[in-house]
């Protein structure tokens, strides 16, 4: 994740904090099959997300 901050620099205070979205960003791939643990990793690495399954 890349993030830009700017701030006062007298009192040092954060006054924005801008962040790029990932590739993947929330692409939920709960239940996905076809893809291997390392192609997994590597979507999630990306910003992908994965929610336990009961």
């Amino acid at each position: 994740m890349r993030t830009l901050s700017f701030g006062d620099i007298k009192t040092g205070e954060c006054l924005k904090t801008l962040r790029s979205l990932r590739p993947y960003e929330d692409m939920n791939i709960t239940g996905v099959t076809g893809l291997t643990e390392a192609q997994k990793d590597t979507l999630k690495a990306l910003g992908a997300i994965e929610t336990n399954q009961s």
